[in-house]
């Protein structure tokens, strides 16, 4: 059992890779705490960790093995009639100032995003209110006092019955929230929606400390993404879909480095009139894990 403080964190996914990446995390978190319970037991327990996936394509669900009752949301960010859409950029001019309205040729959205990165951002706008009212339950939730609460008492608890010792006067629980991004930068999806929402959850954590030490930050985003490795790269001239994902990849790593420059401003209104802004990198930390063949001991 880890010996250091852990914090109200959010862990959210985008996208099919997004949605395994949570599977997972979560199952590692529950099996590192011994918590084999129902969903409601899970969530008293341990209510300051929050799952959430959004996903285009709505036949995707979370998979958790038997023994796992998983608490995950998952948002299926859908667009079940695209000749809606259409009228409303055509009457209206939504999304006319991004969007390449050749994406409005189909009839619906609903298998995913196809490798379009402005499709991702499309379903991502046209759920706007869906999604930003989960992650904002989810953050109000994990950083409540309560919700604090109760994670330290099981976390002292947990420890007597695993028979670590913890140090005198230790906190378990930080209250510096945390928030991670997952996905892949390959696809449509996430290479779509996650600058959109990275800055969506900076501007939504940077208000739930009030009155926050001078010096202390009180919220932490990270993002973790995957992209091709260079032997991935290489081939891509030999399928039409390494050509598109390593396509999306570039372009997604561009928009990265982007805003990631000292000079660069996000500045973006959003789908219930809100604008955001910000003169900060999306992310305060990003890791770029390339997912490719086995190596061999000389590296090729």
């Amino acid at each position: 059992m880890p010996q250091v403080p852990i914090h109200p964190t959010l862990f959210l996914g985008i996208g099919s890779t997004g949605l395994e990446i949570i599977q997972e995390v979560e199952q590692l978190v529950l099996e590192t705490y011994g918590v084999v319970a129902e969903k409601e037991e899970i969530e008293a327990r341990l209510p300051i960790f929050k799952y959430v996936v959004i996903e285009t394509d709505d036949q995707n669900a979370v998979k958790a093995p038997a023994w796992m009752r998983s608490s995950a949301q998952v948002i299926h960010a859908t667009i079940p009639d695209i000749h809606t859409v259409r009228s409303k950029v055509g009457t209206g001019g939504a999304h006319k100032d991004w969007l390449d309205e050749r994406v409005l040729r189909g009839d619906a959205y609903r298998s995913g995003a196809g490798l379009i990165r402005m499709v991702g951002r499309l379903c991502l706008r046209e759920n706007w209110q869906t999604c930003t009212d989960v992650l904002g339950a989810a953050v109000t939730q994990m950083t409540s006092h309560r919700s604090i609460q109760a994670a330290t008492d099981f976390i002292l608890e947990h420890s007597q019955q695993v028979g670590v010792a913890l140090p005198a006067n230790f906190n378990p629980v930080d209250r510096e929230a945390r928030a991670y991004i997952v996905g892949t930068l390959c696809g449509g999806t996430c290479g779509g929606m996650y600058i959109d929402l990275a800055y969506y959850l900076r501007d939504r954590l940077r208000g739930y400390w009030p009155g926050a030490p001078q010096g202390i930050q009180p919220a932490r985003l990270y993002g973790v993404f995957s992209i091709l490795d260079p032997p991935g790269l290489a081939s891509a001239k030999q399928s039409r879909l390494l050509q598109r994902q390593a396509a999306n990849c570039w372009a997604s790593l561009i928009e990265l480095d982007y805003h990631t420059h000292p000079s660069s401003e996000y500045s973006s209104e959003m789908p219930d009139g809100s604008t955001i802004a910000f003169r900060e990198p999306p992310f305060d930390y990003s890791y770029l894990v390339t997912v490719g063949p086995k190596r061999t001991k000389d590296g090729a």
